[in-house]
């Protein structure tokens, strides 16, 4: 009888906790159904011109047709904030040091290393810079993000999880989303130069000239530039042979060894005249980290020009951003590469030896330190303060192997380098208004090419003017000898239109060398090798090229090289180019 009743009782438990478990199931699958977008039907979505349509094929990919571009980029903020809302408030987040308020003590290393950037009022004030038509874009597209998070039924399950509620999307986030990529992107402590340093400072400038060639004997640039491989240091600067080995067996640890992703995206375009249509072709595949969901959100957006002919722009946008990044409008197509040019410098910093700590020179003057207090709210815990010291160059961000102090001047330390002039793509008209372009987004390679013809690549970002050194190492700007004045006007960067036949191409290689290569400096070119692989495949095409060849060359995962190479995979753009609708919303102003 006795153990009856426990099988009893152990029945009865057993039972009860499969109830618990299936209720949290339900409760946990209500709350995620319900934060789904409503995809049929009228919804509201004030101040259009004219009601629109937003329609998703069985990828999920947007299709909007609108009145005007203000309705269209509002109705894609309507999709981004249905879609991906939780995702564009850790980007917002993660630039502004921010993120340690919604995900707690975890989230506080990246908070530290952002807020320092102080770029929450930086946003604000390239927002205030941007022409009255742009900020009216920023407006619209603000507010179709939060028509889209109202629109749905509750509120992503991702703050439901967390216990919190989302705060509303402002005209300036989109810079901050700006500022995540610039964080993801770019060297924004001054590492590369750093190492550099340390390696002259230890070994000497031979040496850094043999492991970190800024020009090398296989390079793939594209204007044939090569420079035979500087001789090793002296065994009185690197002896091996006194390293010696040793016998003993390595100390066992569970961790893993950190290593650092490479970065790694292609583009290659080739002109009209050797494709099997007048028009250029350009493949691009811009690699990013894997995430879910994917970074990029794929739309095809329509309206009407003023002279109510039909303008649509297709391709990749970035959630958090208005507009298309990265795509084709019919009379020109775009993608980009990283470019690892040079957009920082570290300074040294001549310290007033009676107050090292309060005051440093300049000129012929003693100037005090600003010391900039950040705080950061972290969710469930104490508020933390972080204070940096900025000179007028920038952050002091470490020192050098000679214990001298380096603050770091930056691009993105000005306000006026981050602007979205990017956005006249959707509308240009041809590769030289296209590359005509000065936009402020992180430097990259753009390539581009158009119905006519025509194929060119250029480097696209604000880049520094120097004048008295390179930047390839520190140097104290302190007698007013060495600095910048200003950034490179677009006549000043480096541009290479493609002859017949001649094809461009970019693995994040050095693209150039000569004067220009002096212009633009670089953060840490790729190794050439999966570049130099794009170019064989382009060079074994037999015309006319298809756009099968490019994909073939896009899929190509077979290594070459001893040091490998992997070019990636192409997304593809049929569902894109001809939608398939599964689903559509009207919106409607009147609603």
């Amino acid at each position: 009888m006795k153990v009856a009743r426990l099988i009893r009782w152990f029945g009865l438990i057993l039972c009860a906790v499969c109830l618990l478990l299936l209720a949290a199931f339900a409760w946990a699958w209500t709350r995620v159904k319900n934060s789904l977008p409503p995809l049929e039907g009228e919804l509201p979505l004030a101040d259009l011109s004219a009601p629109a349509t937003l329609a998703r094929d069985d990828q999920g990919i947007v299709t909007i047709k609108a009145a005007t571009q203000a309705d269209a980029i509002r109705a894609l903020g309507f999709a981004h904030g249905q879609d991906r809302f939780f995702q564009m408030d850790l980007l917002r987040r993660r630039a502004a040091g921010e993120l340690s308020a919604l995900l707690g003590e975890i989230a506080l290393p990246v908070d530290r290393a952002s807020v320092v950037h102080r770029f929450r009022d930086l946003a604000k004030t390239a927002l205030a810079n941007e022409p009255a038509a742009r900020r009216e874009i920023f407006a619209a597209y603000t507010a179709g993000v939060n028509a889209g998070l109202a629109s749905l039924p509750s509120a992503p399950w991702e703050y439901t999880l967390r216990r919190d509620e989302p705060l509303a999307w402002q005209p300036e986030d989109c810079f901050l989303v700006f500022y995540a990529m610039v964080l993801d992107a770019r060297d924004s402590t001054g590492e590369y130069e750093l190492n550099l340093s340390t390696i002259r400072d230890v070994m000497g400038a031979k040496a850094v000239d043999f492991f970190n060639p800024l020009i090398g004997p296989a390079d793939s640039a594209l204007d044939g530039s090569t420079a035979v491989l500087p001789p090793p240091p002296s065994p009185r600067v690197v002896d091996l042979r006194s390293v010696g080995l040793s016998t003993e067996p390595e100390e066992e640890t569970t961790a893993l060894p950190v290593e650092r992703p490479s970065i790694g995206s292609n583009a290659w375009v080739l002109p009209g005249d050797s494709t099997t249509h007048t028009a250029a072709l350009l493949a691009g595949d811009p690699h990013l980290p894997l995430g879910i969901p994917n970074i990029w959100y794929r739309a095809s957006l329509a309206w009407n020009v003023p002279d109510d002919s039909p303008h649509r722009v297709i391709g990749a946008s970035l959630p958090g951003v208005p507009g298309i990044i990265i795509g084709s409008n019919g009379h020109i197509a775009w993608s980009f590469t990283s470019a690892l040019i040079d957009d920082g410098d570290l300074v040294a910093i001549d310290l007033n030896q009676v107050a090292p700590e309060l005051l440093y020179h300049q000129g012929s003057k003693s100037l005090e330190v600003e010391s900039h207090v950040d705080t950061i709210e972290v969710r469930g815990g104490e508020p933390e303060t972080v204070e940096s010291i900025w000179p007028v160059f920038g952050p002091i961000a470490g020192r050098n192997a000679l214990g001298k102090s380096l603050a770091f001047k930056w691009v993105f330390h000005d306000p006026v380098v981050a602007n979205f002039a990017l956005l006249g793509l959707q509308t240009a008209s041809d590769v030289e208004s296209a590359i005509a372009a000065s936009a402020g987004m992180p430097q990259h390679n753009i390539f581009v090419v158009d119905a006519q013809g025509n194929a060119a690549w250029t480097v696209i970002g604000k880049i520094p003017r120097r004048f008295g050194f390179n930047g390839r190492f520190p140097v104290s700007w302190t007698y007013g000898d060495r600095g910048w004045n200003g950034y490179l006007d677009a006549s000043e960067r480096p541009v290479v239109r493609a002859a017949p036949g001649q094809s461009l191409w970019s693995g994040n290689q050095r693209q150039i060398g000569g004067e220009a290569l002096t212009r633009i400096g670089d953060s840490g070119f790729s190794d050439p090798e999966r570049a130099a692989q794009i170019e064989r495949g382009l060079a074994a095409l037999s015309t006319p090229v298809t756009p099968a060849d490019f994909l073939a060359i896009q899929l190509d995962d077979h290594a070459t090289t001893q040091s490998g190479c992997c070019v990636g995979a192409i997304s593809c753009w049929k569902r894109l180019i001809a939608p398939r609708p599964r689903t559509t919303n009207s919106l409607n102003s009147g609603v």
